[in-house]
């Protein structure tokens, strides 16, 4: 009985401390949207400098391209 409310007390007191680990968050995403279905050195660059600035992607970052397909000229909302 008495090793029950001793682990029952830790089990109290050790809540609190697993509330306060930190919870995964949200990745931020970038979308790069392109006109041509091929990409460009514009589209490269643009992720090489948010590297030079910090931002990894998989790590703090993720990247989203949209082009349209091959043969089509527009990009519809879908």
């Amino acid at each position: 009985m008495i090793a029950f409310v001793i682990a029952l007390s830790l089990g109290i007191l050790a809540a609190p401390l697993a509330a306060d680990a930190q919870q995964p968050g949200k990745v931020p995403r970038v979308g790069l949207l392109t006109a041509s279905p091929r990409r460009g050195p514009s589209v490269d660059q643009f992720p090489e400098r948010l590297r030079d600035l910090g931002h990894v992607e998989g790590q703090n970052l993720a990247f989203q391209y949209r082009a349209p397909a091959p043969g089509e000229g527009v990009m519809t909302g879908r």
